[in-house]
């Protein structure tokens, strides 16, 4: 919430505030933008994931095993 209080221009908003422009006025959807903005929104998060999904496979096959 803060980002949108302290934030003064739409250039300094939070992807998801852009995302949900996408919907437009008066329920016109520009599905072209939305389609390719929620890529860019998502390939982080999958890219953070395949970087590290082998330590996390790891990391949670010892968790409750004592000894």
């Amino acid at each position: 919430m803060l980002p949108l209080i302290f934030s003064r221009t739409e250039a300094g908003f939070p992807m998801s505030v852009g995302l949900y422009a996408a919907f437009g006025q008066n329920g016109a959807i520009d599905y072209g933008f939305l389609a390719a903005f929620s890529i860019i929104y998502a390939a982080p998060a999958v890219g953070v994931y395949f970087l590290l999904r082998r330590n996390m496979n790891t990391g949670f096959a010892g968790v409750g095993v004592k000894g």
